[in-house]
């Protein structure tokens, strides 16, 4: 998440105004920051600089700094804490200074002023503790065996007081007891089995098989060669120690075996009646092919039962032409018809006629023109309305359409009029982009002083009306809670409050978020709040 920029109210100390109760001050040349309390410059309450503390890293303490007055520099006296502690620490200072006294502590941190110092004149004592836990201690020694001497140490000389081991890179006299590490000389200068040793001191038994040292073994199961006695059944075995059955037939691993349903070949046996099974059926067709080129279609006598077939020579067929020829038809029909339609049509017909002709129980059309449609009147008659011509392109109608069903258009729609209404429920829209204020299609040539957006009626004690849209006048968008409209000009009346779950803004930093917001957390970014100057 980008963090959000916030900036005081800054400027130089010699500048800074009376701040007004809690507004800071920020003095970008001493970089002191300043609370106001009361609106007057005496007042401002100092909070803090980087100039009275260091602050601390972590390696390094943090301190307090005493700094000089102003007009004589910027040095300091800083009051550090040490880079560890083991528990938080307070010293006490005394109420009252004391002539040519010093500081002490007690034990609870308290700091007073003494004048005699403690123990003086006292020999030095030296308190040696036990410390048998650390691995690595340096002996300490005198240069000189009397007299007040300076005890020195080195590191070629160290006692692990954990272990008791004291080393040391050379040692010169009798040494008597263990030796850790290489000795130097010849054998004899070592006693014992060690220097003439040819076997082990105590034998030791490999596998159940007494070993000193001083001879190879065998070991039971293992030949010469170090490899495992295969000898036994294992080696030469030619069939299963137990028989087992395989799909029902015993199998000892002695010979093949055949199992039932399956060949030699190893394919599924499919003798008996599955391979060669028939179905029977009788049937009998009447029919009356007189062409090749003329087909009866056949039919099933009944729903159940033994059924016949059956044609007739009133269904024909065409299978050169795909033509089905019948005396009569019941039903959907879909394809060119050829000929005469006698009756009643129920439903579309799609494709032209050709050949035959349409009757009707009378044509009387008076006045018909070209381009006239004429319609079947309750009668059946043929009429001709004039108000609803076709030119072969373009249907007409110059009195009212009404469409009581649904309506579909094909191709573009374009309505001219003063208004348009929709007195629907609901209304959908698949475009993505609606454009508002085209003037016939066209992008404006000149400003129509017109607010351009969307108003929404909607009644709260009174009828009133509620806006979004561009404001001409101002160049800028609104967002109107109530607004009122004359001539194609809105007023914002009440303005708008606007609920949102994230807000972005595109302007000289970019497309960037301003408000965020995580779990109950609202948060601000890419945003600089600045208090100005001073």
């Amino acid at each position: 998440m980008a963090a959000p920029v916030l900036q005081f109210k800054r400027g130089n100390l010699a500048s800074l105004p009376g701040l007004q109760a809690g507004e800071p001050g920020f003095t970008v040349d001493k970089n002191d920051l300043y609370v106001g309390i009361d609106s007057t410059t005496g007042n401002n309450q100092f909070i803090g600089s980087g100039r009275f503390w260091e602050k601390g890293d972590a390696t390094n303490a943090s301190g307090v700094k005493l700094v000089e007055a102003q007009n004589n520099g910027s040095s300091a006296i800083t009051i550090k804490a040490p880079a560890s502690l083991s528990d938080n620490q307070v010293y006490t200072m005394p109420a009252a200074a004391v002539n040519n006294g010093f500081l002490k502590c007690n034990s609870t941190g308290e700091l007073s002023f003494d004048t005699t110092p403690q123990n003086a004149g006292a020999v030095t004592e030296i308190t040696v503790a036990d410390e048998s836990a650390d691995t690595t201690c340096f002996p300490m020694f005198a240069v000189s065996a009397t007299g007040d001497v300076e005890p020195k140490t080195g590191s070629n000389l160290t006692f692990n007081s954990s272990s008791g081991a004291l080393t040391a890179t050379s040692f010169v006299g009798a040494l008597t007891g263990n030796v850790t590490g290489n000795a130097s000389g010849s054998s004899g200068s070592c006693t014992g089995n060690s220097a003439t040793a040819t076997a082990l001191e105590s034998a030791r038994t490999i596998g159940g098989v007494s070993f000193d040292g001083t001879a190879n073994i065998n070991l039971p199961g293992v030949n010469a060669s170090g490899n495992q006695d295969t000898s036994g059944n294992a080696a030469t075995a030619t069939a299963l120690e137990t028989a087992r059955n395989i799909g029902g037939v015993s199998f000892d691993g002695t010979a093949n075996i055949n199992l039932p349903g399956v060949n030699t070949a190893g394919n599924q046996n499919t003798t008996g009646n599955a391979d060669t099974a028939t179905l029977a059926s009788t049937s009998t067709i009447t029919a009356n092919n007189s062409t090749n080129e003329t087909v009866f279609p056949v039919f099933v006598d009944g729903a159940t039962g033994a059924q016949g077939l059956e044609s007739d020579t009133g269904l024909t067929y065409n299978p050169s032409t795909g033509t089905l020829t019948t005396t009569s038809f019941v039903g959907a029909l879909t394809g060119a018809v050829t000929g005469n339609v006698t009756g009643n049509v129920t439903g579309n017909v799609a494709g032209n006629q050709s050949g035959g002709t349409v009757s009707a129980t009378s044509a009387a059309v008076a006045d018909l023109t070209s381009g006239r449609v004429v319609l079947a009147g309750t009668s059946g008659e043929l009429e001709d309305s004039g108000n609803l011509t076709f030119n072969g392109s373009a249907l007409t109608v110059t009195g009212t359409a009404s469409v009581s069903s649904n309506l579909t258009v094909g191709g573009n729609l374009t309505v001219n009029g003063t208004t348009t209404s929709l007195n629907t429920v609901n209304t959908t829209i698949e475009d993505v982009l609606l454009e508002l204020q085209v003037v016939d299609g066209s992008a404006l040539s000149s400003d129509t002083n017109k607010d351009v957006g969307l108003v929404m009626n909607y009644y709260d004690g009174s009828a009133k009306k509620a806006a979004m849209y561009w404001d001409d006048s101002a160049g800028k968008f609104v967002l109107s809670a109530v607004a009122t409209e004359s001539s194609g000009v809105l007023t914002n009346s009440t303005a708008g409050t606007l609920e949102i779950g994230s807000l972005f803004i595109n302007d000289c930093a970019g497309n960037t978020q301003l408000i965020s917001c995580s779990g109950t957390t609202r948060s601000l970014e890419n945003i600089t709040i600045d208090g100005g100057s001073f």
